[in-house]
């Protein structure tokens, strides 16, 4: 088993591929101060979570890079 796959299989249940919490994410956020009309570009989105939860909150033009195209397709199938 490859490693892509290896984590795909470990992690499929996961909601997001961090090793934190929510609210330190929703925290990290405020701090990047995010704001309607920015461009995003998340390197190594997961499932694409956090850029879920940004266009949610703003108006923004959000891309997300993942190598691990069982992760990329279930960010893609979020979007």
């Amino acid at each position: 088993m490859n490693r892509f796959d290896f984590y795909a299989t470990i992690e499929r249940y996961h909601t997001f591929q961090n090793p934190t919490s929510e609210e330190k994410l929703d925290l990290a956020m405020t701090y990047c101060g995010i704001r309607d009309g920015m461009r995003i570009l998340d390197v190594g989105c997961g499932k694409g979570w956090l850029l879920t939860r940004l266009a949610k909150r703003f108006d923004i033009l959000a891309t997300g890079l993942e190598i691990n195209r069982k992760f990329a397709a279930e960010a893609r199938s979020l979007a």
